[in-house]
């Protein structure tokens, strides 16, 4: 199963990434695909929302996976028969962080969609970890 993904380094520690990537109540200040996120509960392994996006119907999602302050994954099914499970990791480096936002595809229909979205998600992808880099890095803290 292929993966699409993007990545960006970040002149902030992990934690100070964690806090801004792991609210989704802000998702709407800096990532120009969310307009609102609704979570069913805490930011938790196991808890269901919706995103509200700009264009399309609000999204159902699952958050899976979590390791405070490491990563998690963000489950929806956009398109009948797929499901896309989107990852969001964070690793230190010399300078702060890097960032990775990816995405893959499983279900059905897959195989067909995987290789036609896949791309231009990961394209998508450059705005939404510019806007996080900025919103990180507007805090000030290290």
């Amino acid at each position: 199963m292929a993966t699409y993904g993007r990545s960006r380094d970040i002149s902030a520690s992990p934690q100070t990434v964690w806090s801004v990537w792991a609210d989704p109540s802000t998702w709407h200040e800096w990532n120009p695909s969310v307009t609102r996120m609704d979570l069913d509960g805490p930011f938790a392994d196991g808890v269901t929302g919706r995103m509200h996006t700009p264009s399309t119907r609000p999204h159902d999602v699952v958050f899976h996976d979590i390791d405070e302050g490491h990563s998690y994954e963000m489950q929806t099914r956009v398109i009948p028969g797929t499901l896309f499970h989107f990852r969001c990791e964070i690793a230190p480096n010399a300078a702060g962080s890097t960032v990775r936002q990816s995405v893959h595809l499983t279900g059905p229909m897959a195989f067909l969609v995987g290789p036609l979205a896949g791309p231009g998600i990961a394209k998508s992808f450059d705005k939404v970890l510019d806007g996080l880099k900025q919103a990180v890095e507007k805090t000030g803290a290290r």
